[in-house]
């Protein structure tokens, strides 16, 4: 986790629209390997999902997709750039779904964050969506 840096999560656009099996926090995805990780291009989408969560920066988001990772150290910088997704809301939040940062991106713009605050060992979820 010390640079998850970069792309943390790319979107399209124009696929199919299928179920998307993350857009709970109950069924988030897990990360691993996270040491200066970055996801390939297209690899993960807010199309299909029907995941709906408030957060703090931007009220209601739509759309979201859940990821999961259990913290090696306390820092942590994530971003997500949109392919399509107009303000794209990036929110973290402990296991015991208390918010600990939330960025929101302009229309075509990502949103990213950087926090030390993480506790090792501990479980994160990651909420990615829209306003």
């Amino acid at each position: 986790l010390r640079y998850l840096a970069g792309a943390l999560l790319v979107f399209l656009s124009h696929q199919s629209i299928a179920q998307i099996s993350n857009d709970t926090k109950t069924s988030a995805e897990p990360l691993t390997n996270l040491n200066n990780w970055c996801s390939g291009t297209n690899v993960y989408t807010t199309v299909g999902s029907a995941g709906n969560y408030s957060t703090s920066c931007d009220g209601s988001n739509y759309n979201d997709v859940w990821f999961k990772f259990q913290a090696s150290t306390s820092f942590l910088s994530a971003k997500a750039t949109p392919g399509s997704l107009r303000y794209s809301s990036l929110t973290l939040f402990d296991e015991n779904n208390n918010e600990i940062v939330c960025k929101k991106g302009s229309s075509s713009g990502s949103s990213e964050f950087v926090t030390e605050s993480l506790i090792v060992g501990d479980w994160y979820y990651l909420s990615v969506g829209s306003s």
